[in-house]
């Protein structure tokens, strides 16, 4: 996640510039890159793997950073839309992971 937010201020010239760069991004982007990671693993991963992306997006929507401090304009940008994007594709998760997802909702 911090290599993408790098490429993408390739106007830092060093490492730290970019993790001062990435502390500052719009809790938006966080959850962006944070919840596409989550979507794949449900969608393609294993038991274990999808194990994993239910206590990240746990984790979350427990974590400070990834809320809003002021409401976004953009309804694509609002953390429930993400969140419900991240894990529309729940059919083959078992009945115990998608109680999971749901709780988490």
């Amino acid at each position: 996640m911090i290599e993408q937010v790098c490429e993408n201020n390739s106007q830092y010239v060093n490492f730290s510039d970019c993790l001062e760069a990435y502390t500052l991004a719009k809790p938006h982007e966080y959850r962006s890159l944070t919840l596409d990671a989550v979507r794949h693993a449900l969608d393609l991963g294993g038991p274990k793997l999808i194990s994993s992306a239910i206590v990240v997006l746990q984790k979350l929507v427990r974590d400070d950073r990834f809320h809003s401090k002021e409401a976004e304009e953009d309804e694509e940008k609002w953390m429930s839309c993400q969140v419900m994007a991240a894990v529309h594709g729940m059919e083959n998760l078992s009945e115990d992971q998608k109680q999971e997802v749901l709780k988490v909702i």
